[in-house]
């Protein structure tokens, strides 16, 4: 009977195995662009698309009753059969700003999954009441003074991306179009901060989206190893 223990306790133990991962790195869209919001306290509360083309995105003011926000456009690549989404992170890079400390947090967004890649002038910010916005990582950037270069996600946001990917590929699969949103945590009328978007002519500039994916092996598989051997030591013990 002991033998037979160790048998399960062994097999039970083993990780369950996958296949070699596989990375995707879809290429960034032009179709990415800023959203606008008027202070709603002096503006309205309005909301438009402010620009498509631009070589680098606005993060805070755009004026003074005025608020910008990118949002970054990705195609969801074909996956093989039984890929399910492992790993991501996601990467853009802060080319400059206003001078000047940044008095509020900037948070990152996954928008809901679409059959077109348009941006919406709804895709801004709108707090607790923004439907269909999964956060991936609270404070991607902290305020204070902000420095240009790389800015990714961490081990936190990584795992929020991977699950938000995978929720993506359930809702609507490959072909269709994700929107990852870049915006302060509240409104902010000082500075502003700037980041390389998918129109920079410098490809380091423009935003990264890494994920990778396994096909996991049935549990069931392991069951089955875990049965044979009990078996087996039966057997040896009958003999």
């Amino acid at each position: 009977m002991r033998k037979i223990l160790t048998a399960m306790t062994l097999v039970a133990s083993l990780p369950a195995a996958t296949e070699a991962a596989v990375i995707y790195t879809p290429a960034p869209l032009t179709a990415d662009g800023d959203v606008q919001k008027n202070n709603t306290a002096a503006g309205g509360g309005a909301t438009s698309i402010a620009a498509t083309t631009n070589t680098v995105s606005r993060i805070g003011r755009q004026s003074a009753l005025v608020n910008r926000h990118p949002v970054y456009v990705f195609q969801l690549p074909s996956l093989g059969a039984g890929e399910v989404i492992d790993t991501a992170n996601f990467e853009f890079t802060v080319t400059g700003g206003r001078a000047g400390d940044y008095a509020v947090n900037v948070d990152l967004w996954g928008l809901d999954f679409r059959a077109s890649s348009a941006i919406l002038a709804t895709d801004h910010f709108a707090g607790a009441s923004d439907a269909g916005a999964t956060l991936i990582q609270d404070t991607i950037i902290a305020s204070g003074v902000v420095s240009t270069g790389a800015v990714s996600t961490d081990g936190a946001g990584d795992a929020a991306l991977a699950d938000y990917l995978q929720a993506q590929y359930d809702a609507g699969g490959a072909g269709g179009f994700i929107f990852l949103r870049l915006n302060n945590d509240a409104f902010y009328a000082t500075n502003r901060i700037e980041t390389g978007t998918a129109d920079n002519a410098d490809p380091s500039l423009r935003p990264v989206l890494t994920f990778t994916t396994v096909i996991p092996e049935p549990a069931s598989l392991v069951l089955v190893m875990c049965g044979g051997l009990c078996l087996l030591v039966r057997g040896r013990r009958g003999a």
